[in-house]
C-alpha cells in the first residue's frame, strides 16, 4: 500500500472486511457457506453478485486462439488492448445500463416489499418480533445463531407414514367421504343457496339469512382448514423430498419413498380441491346474500399457487423469488403451525423475504448514488482532459497545438457522455418515488458499521 499515493491508503481501524462468495460459485459450496457467505443475506450490498471479474474473463476467452501463438510482449499488449476496450465500452454504455437496471429494480422492490409486508401481517406479532431480533443480531455478529439455517429435529420417514395412517384412519372412522364438511351436506348447501328470492317475506327471509350466514361461517372455516392442511402437506412433501435426496440409496429405498411421496401428493391435491369447492360455495352464498368483498379473503387457487414455501415460479432466482399467497394469508404461524419444524420454516422464509425486500431497496438506493457519481465522474474527467491541453513543456508550436486539440476533443467527448446520462436519467427520481418502499430502511451505516 505504501507504493500508492497517501490519499489511496485505507484506514483499517475504520473498516470491517466482509468476505462473500460470488453468486454463481456459491451453490458449489456446503450448505453452511450458502447462507453465511451469501450476497443475498448480507446488508448494504444491494443486488451485487460478485461475478464482474468473471464477465471480463469470459469476454477475453475468444482472444486465446490468437494470443497463444504470440510472444510475451505481444500477448500482453493484445490483452491490454482488449481489456481497455472492455472498460471503455462499460463507460460509454453507462447511461442505458443504469437506466435498464433502475427500471428493473423499482418494480421488483415494490413486489418484494409487498410480499414481505403481507407475510409479516399474516404472522403473529410476537413471532415477527422474535424473528426480527434474531436476524438483526446475526447481521451484526455472524458468530450468533444463523436464522437462515434450520436446527429443528428432523422427522423420519417412519414418522411421516405413521402420521398419514392416523389421518386416513380418522377419515374412514368419521365417514366424511361424501360430506363437504362435518355438518354440511351438498343437498343442504343447494337448498340454502336457493333459499332467498324476491317474494320472500321479512320473517322467512330473516330465518333463511340467519341460516345461510351460519352456513357461510362453516364454509369459511372449511376453506381456511383446507388451506392449513394444504400448507402442512406441502411442508411434509418438501421434507420427504429432502430425506430421499440426502439419505436414500438403491431401488428398494427409493421405491418406498416414492410411494410415501405419492400419498402426500394425493393429500395435497385433495386439500386444493376442497378449498376450490369451498370457494365456489362461498361465492354462490355471497351472491344470494348480496355480500361483496369475499374475493379478497379467498383468492383463486391456481396450480402455480400450490407450491412449497421455498419454491418460486419458473425463472425466479433467490433474489427475485415470490411467495404463493397461501403462505402470506392470515393464520400462518398461528396455533395450528406450532410444530418446531413449521415455526423454523416460517422463520427462515420470513428472513429470506425480508432479505429480498432489503436487497432490492438497497439496490435502488445504490443505483441512484452511482448515477450521481457517474455524472460527477464525467465532469471531472472532462476537466482533467482540459488541464492536459497545456500541461507539457518543451514542445514545438505544432506539437503543442496537436496535444491541445486532442485534449479538448477528449474533454468534449466526456462532456457529451455526461449530457447523455443527464438526459437519459432526468425522470429517474420521479420514477423511483412512485414505487413502494420499506418505511424504515436504514441504508446509511452507523458509526459501528463503518
Amino acid at each position: 500500500m505504501t507504493k500508492f499515493p497517501e490519499e489511496y491508503w485505507i484506514d483499517f481501524s475504520r473498516v470491517d472486511w466482509v468476505y462473500l462468495v460470488p453468486k454463481f460459485h456459491l451453490p458449489a459450496h456446503v450448505a453452511r457457506c450458502q447462507t453465511a457467505f451469501s450476497f443475498n443475506f448480507t446488508r448494504f450490498v444491494g443486488r451485487t453478485d460478485g461475478e464482474a471479474p468473471e464477465r471480463g474473463w469470459a469476454d477475453i476467452n475468444a482472444v486465446a486462439g490468437s494470443t497463444q501463438e504470440m510472444g510475451p510482449g505481444s500477448r500482453r499488449d493484445t490483452l491490454d488492448d482488449h481489456f481497455g476496450d472492455w472498460n471503455h465500452r462499460k463507460i460509454v454504455a453507462m447511461a442505458p445500463t443504469f437506466l435498464r437496471k433502475i427500471k428493473a429494480a423499482v418494480p421488483e422492490r415494490a413486489d418484494q416489499v409487498e410480499i414481505f409486508e403481507d407475510l409479516s401481517d399474516g404472522l403473529p406479532p410476537q413471532s415477527v418480533a422474535a424473528f426480527t431480533v434474531a436476524v438483526e443480531t446475526w447481521e451484526k455478529d455472524k458468530t450468533q445463531p444463523n436464522p437462515f439455517v434450520s436446527v429443528a429435529e428432523v422427522a423420519t420417514e417412519r414418522d411421516v407414514k405413521l402420521q398419514l395412517a392416523r389421518e386416513e384412519g380418522l377419515e374412514l372412522l368419521s365417514g366424511d367421504a361424501d360430506i363437504l364438511h362435518h355438518s354440511l351436506s351438498p343437498r343442504q348447501l343447494r337448498i340454502a343457496a336457493s333459499g332467498l328470492n324476491e317474494n320472500s317475506t321479512s320473517v322467512p327471509r330473516t330465518k333463511v339469512q340467519l341460516r345461510d350466514n351460519a352456513m357461510r361461517r362453516k364454509i369459511n372455516a372449511w376453506a381456511q382448514d383446507a388451506i392449513f392442511t394444504l400448507r402442512r402437506n406441502l411442508r411434509l412433501q418438501a421434507h420427504l423430498f429432502n430425506v430421499k435426496t440426502r439419505f436414500h440409496r438403491g431401488q428398494s429405498e427409493n421405491t418406498r419413498s416414492s410411494d410415501t411421496i405419492a400419498r402426500v401428493r394425493a393429500h395435497v391435491a385433495e386439500s386444493a380441491t376442497c378449498y376450490r369447492i369451498a370457494r365456489l360455495a362461498i361465492g354462490r352464498l355471497s351472491r344470494e346474500l348480496r355480500q361483496t368483498g369475499w374475493q379478497a379473503s379467498f383468492p383463486i387457487l391456481a396450480e402455480t399457487d400450490v407450491r412449497q414455501m421455498a419454491v418460486g415460479l419458473d425463472g425466479e432466482s433467490e433474489g427475485t423469488r415470490t411467495l404463493s399467497w397461501i403462505w402470506t394469508g392470515g393464520g400462518v404461524g398461528g396455533d395450528k403451525d406450532t410444530a418446531d419444524s413449521a415455526q423454523e420454516e416460517l422463520r427462515i422464509e420470513w428472513c429470506k423475504a425480508r432479505a429480498r425486500a432489503y436487497r432490492w431497496s438497497e439496490e435502488v438506493f445504490l443505483l441512484l448514488e452511482e448515477m450521481t457519481r457517474v455524472q460527477k465522474y464525467h465532469s471531472w474527467h472532462a476537466a482533467w482532459w482540459e488541464d492536459q491541453a497545456f500541461a507539457r513543456d518543451g514542445l514545438t508550436v505544432e506539437e503543442s497545438e496537436g496535444f491541445a486539440a486532442y485534449a479538448f476533443r477528449q474533454s468534449h467527448i466526456r462532456t457529451a457522455m455526461g449530457a447523455v446520462c443527464t438526459a437519459a436519467w432526468q425522470d429517474v427520481e420521479k420514477y423511483v418515488s412512485l414505487g413502494v418502499q420499506l418505511p424504515e430502511l436504514a441504508i446509511e451505516t452507523d458509526d459501528d458499521d463503518e
